[in-house]
């Protein structure tokens, strides 16, 4: 059966049951599917990709089905996320089918709602329809449904004429509670103490995240009433330690079967609450089931203060039992965990001690004395299993020995020795190369460890002399300083190499992202080339955790054999940051490099505007996850014809799952170049989309005539110089030559060029004008290219101005286009506009740039970071004077690449929501 109703659906950070949702909407094909996300928590690790991920699952839609989504780019919140986007659905639809990511209805359901939303469309009395019941298996009647006072929202159906009725603030709550309202309404004592704490709470915001419990009170003002079925329709199958709020997974109302709804429907006779199951509810879910939970929170506190007396007497073996039955009884209580470890280390119970600390710092990270405890216990732990790892390889056990020191690398805790030992395993194992990478580890951390640097010495005398297979003088001389720094082939470094100086040498624009650093060899020879061969700025932004490489999962394997068998699981691969400012410092690259510690899925969710726009991406993140978190969060800021480099791509399988996965999801194509077993290089294939409503021939001319095709650096995006090109050729009013323009503030001459060699192939004869007090050597190459036609006024604006004025209004002839590019500040540019306004033609253009929108919490950083910490006074000075004084016309200029999120220059932070900062205006004709 395929229904007629729209759905709502809810979604957050679950792909897992947003996909089994998804399943069964799948089987009743609605025609229309409005979908609701929220933004991930910035604090929660990984969340983002999580979020993501659930997005992803709506494009598993196949059928006929218009889909139409409303996603916040922040986290809102439970409450806001969820309210708003009803309210925004119901401004769409005028009744609709609403489930969120976690309940699965039965497919008749659907039919269920829409049969009774189409019945009862006009009755007023009528709120809602729901999913479930909450009767646990009674059956209150011999219809099909029945009706209720409580709403129940794990599924659920409305229309537009009762969701009006929601309001946020409960305005009415304090006038009503001076009354017997809800007295009347529940007659029994208990559920209105319960009610009015309830009401009380959300009010006063003590409860902020409930959308449902407002809801209630709306529909409750209005006599509402809400249709239950007789059979449970719909399961929440979100209990469990990952949701926002149902995380007891004992809690009874947990995963409740659902049954089929037989058809046709009974429909009751009257339209009235069941008393007894309204009774029955209100009994064993709210006001009665929170009677029974506060008696046995009683217990369980009782209990905790027995097991924090016996902790603090040294009884710790009491304790550990106390512990763990308060833990057993209240699984949410995460915190007394910490009373548990503490028992545990007590009694010498290390790794029992550890794995319960990092099950609770996993959940509540900034519990101090968890985190001191854990951090006392890792190297003891580390400690005591190398003991054990040299016992069993005195006694020739290497594989036990090896396994041990997996367990220990895993931990994160550099120790020394750690890494000798591990060394001293894969000589025992015939793996001379993996010893010689351990040793490196070891020596990292460890400089002074003389048997490390022995042994690592005896073992390159096995190997045959390393000589450079690559005949290009100046890689091999760097290499000789970086190789001690980098795992990397010569192949892969060489790669990394020619790929940075070709990007310097044809001037692509963008920054230099490495995710996954290690040592900073690699770091270093990019930066280097960087600073021996770009034209422009640029940065190179160097990811790692610096601890060591995160737990990898099943995908994550090399031939076969999961990565924790290898010997280069968690853990390894471990450097301090000061490797990598250390080889940085030795090649004098230390202002061009900027480090960024920890977890992608931390990290780069943050950083991903932060990064500008990027020109080579260098993926060594040798894990599935980490692989995927590089691609989801880096990928779209990759310019057009920029690269990718993978490293491990030959050699874990998960990294090259991840890459195939990525480019089958967004149906590219990657001409994939090998560069040895391991690495891969290509270019990217996919550009910005160009604007196809543009005109070819003006984007070919465009082209020819942008200063970035003549290796002129410009502080202007493609986008911003497309706009003030197109705005010269297509915008200008007719004027008498000879043409007269003004740019203020040509610091470095590309917008003077570019503006130039427009007007030049419609115009005969130009007069321009350069008010620029200073100006960089290239400003006055350009000068010289375009004189006599260009008069540089070196001066500042206001000076300028009046000589300006004193020329015009000799021959009375105004100028038809102004830039002005200059003092920033908001006093500087209204006193630009005030001075420059009168010299202005009528029908004139004057533009502006670095116009950018007012701070908030999403560009506040970038706009600063861009301006030396100073909001830029453009906006205001253009809207008081342009806008609101001299009604000038606000033009629209289209861009030229409409997703090329890039602001003024590739290696600065991408401002969220701003594609371009030029702003134009043009001057009334009176």
């Amino acid at each position: 059966m395929h229904i007629r109703t729209p759905v709502v659906l809810i979604i957050f950070k679950r792909p897992d049951t947003t996909e089994k949702l998804l399943n069964v909407i799948r089987q009743v094909q609605p025609p229309k599917l409005l979908v609701i996300a929220d933004g991930p928590r910035p604090e929660k690790r990984g969340e983002a990709e999580k979020c993501a991920a659930t997005r992803a699952i709506v494009h598993q839609v196949d059928w006929n089905c218009e889909i139409i989504t409303n996603y916040s780019d922040i986290n809102l919140g439970c409450r806001e996320r969820i309210a708003t986007g009803i309210t925004w659905a119901f401004n769409l639809v005028e009744e609709a089918i609403i489930l969120e990511d976690d309940c699965v209805p039965h497919p008749t359901f659907f039919r269920f709602c829409e049969e009774l939303l189409e019945r009862y469309r006009h009755d007023n009395r009528i709120i809602s329809i729901s999913g479930n019941n909450f009767q646990f298996g009674r059956q209150r009647t011999e219809y099909s449904y029945y009706f209720s006072r409580y709403i129940h929202n794990w599924g659920w159906a409305s229309w537009r004429r009762a969701w009006q009725h929601y309001d946020d603030r409960m305005s009415l709550w304090p006038e009503i509670n001076q009354g017997n309202w809800l007295k009347d309404l529940l007659i029994n004592e208990t559920a209105v103490k319960y009610w009015t704490k309830i009401f009380n709470d959300n009010h006063n915001e003590f409860i902020k995240d409930s959308w449902a419990y407002r809801f209630v009170f709306a529909a409750w003002l209005q006599n509402g009433i809400n249709i239950l079925p007789n059979v449970n329709l719909v399961s929440n199958i979100g209990f469990r330690p990952d949701a926002v709020h149902t995380r007891d997974e004992t809690h009874k109302s947990a995963n409740i079967p659902v049954k089929e709804m037989e058809f046709p429907l009974k429909h009751p006779q009257f339209i009235l609450s069941d008393r007894e199951a309204d009774e029955y509810t209100e009994k064993t879910i709210f006001s009665g089931y929170m009677l029974a939970r506060r008696e046995q929170a009683s217990q369980i506190n009782q209990k905790i203060t027995q097991a924090v007396a016996q902790l603090n007497a040294e009884n710790n073996l009491q304790a550990l039992t106390l512990f763990q039955e308060a833990i057993a009884a209240r699984p949410n209580l995460q915190a007394l965990k910490y009373g548990q470890a503490l028992a545990l280390a007590r009694l010498g119970r290390f790794q029992e001690a550890a794995a319960t600390l990092k099950q609770l710092l996993a959940v509540m990270p900034k519990h101090q004395k968890a985190q001191v405890l854990h951090d006392e216990l890792i190297p003891v732990l580390v400690r005591d299993l190398m003991t054990q790892a040299n016992q069993a390889l005195n006694a020739n056990q290497t594989e036990a020995a090896f396994n041990l020191l997996i367990q220990a690398k895993s931990l994160k805790s550099p120790i020394l020795g750690l890494d000798y030992l591990r060394a001293m395993c894969f000589l025992r194992l015939q793996k001379l190369d993996d010893a010689i990478q351990a040793l490196h580890e070891e020596l990292r951390h460890f400089p002074e460890n003389e048997a490390a640097k022995n042994l690592q010495n005896q073992l390159r005398a096995k190997q045959p002399p390393i000589i450079g297979k690559i005949a290009d003088p100046e890689f091999q001389e760097l290499l000789q300083i970086v190789r001690p720094y980098t795992m990397l082939s010569e192949a892969r470094l060489y790669s990394l190499f020619s790929l940075v100086r070709r990007i310097c040498q044809e001037n692509i624009p963008g920054n230099i992202v490495e995710c996954g650093v290690a040592g900073g060899g690699s770091t270093a020879l990019m930066a280097a080339v960087i600073k021996r061969y770009s034209k422009q700025p640029r940065w190179l932004y160097a990811f790692d955790s610096f601890e060591g490489m995160p737990q990898p999962t099943e995908h994550d394997r090399h031939n076969g054999i999961p990565a924790e068998a290898t010997g280069w699981g968690t853990g390894t691969c471990a450097a301090p940051e000061t490797s990598v400012r250390e080889i940085c410092s030795r090649l004098g690259v230390s202002q061009i490099v900027k480090t960024v510690k920890g977890y992608f899925q931390d990290t780069l969710p943050k950083m991903r505007d932060t990064v500008g726009t990027i020109a080579l991406l260098h993926s060594d993140g040798d894990w599935y996850e980490s692989t995927k978190t590089i691609f989801h969060n880096l990928y779209p800021r990759i310019v057009n014809d920029g690269f990718i480099q993978v490293d491990d791509y030959g050699h874990w399988e998960g990294a090259r799952q991840a890459v195939t996965e990525f480019a089958n999801q967004h149906q590219i194509q990657f001409q994939i170049n090998p560069i040895d077993s391991t690495g891969v290089w290509w270019v990217k294939p996919d550009k910005f989309p160009l604007n196809p409503t543009l005109e070819p021939t003006l984007v070919a001319e465009f082209n020819q005539d942008d200063p970035a095709a003549s290796s002129i650096e410009s502080q202007m995006s493609a986008n911003e110089r497309f706009q003030l090109y197109y705005t010269l050729r297509q915008l200008l009013p007719p004027s008498n030559p000879p043409l007269r323009f003004i740019e203020i503030g040509s610091y470095a001459g590309a917008s003077l060029f570019l503006t130039t060699k427009a007007l030049k192939r419609t115009t005969p004869q130009l007069q321009g004008f350069a008010v620029e007090p200073g100006g960089r050597p290239q400003f006055y190459q350009v000068l010289q290219h375009f004189q006599p036609e260009i008069a540089h006024l070196r001066m500042f604006s206001h000076e300028a101005a009046a000589k300006l004025h004193h020329l015009f209004s000799q021959d009375r002839k105004l100028a038809t286009f102004i830039f002005i590019d200059g003092d920033h500040t908001y006093p500087g540019v209204k006193q630009d506009i005030i001075d420059y306004f009168p010299l202005l033609a009528p029908g004139g253009i004057m533009m502006f740039h670095d116009y950018l929108p007012p701070l908030d919490d999403e560009n506040r950083s970038a706009i600063l970071f861009h301006h030396g910490g100073k909001e830029p006074g453009i906006r205001q000075a253009c809207e008081e004077l342009m806008e609101q004084t001299y009604r000038c016309e606000i033009l629209d200029l289209p861009l030229l690449y409409p997703t090329d999120p890039t602001q003024t220059q590739a290696h600065l932070p991408i401002i969220p929501g701003v594609f371009s900062t030029i702003k134009a205006y043009r001057k009334p004709l009176k």
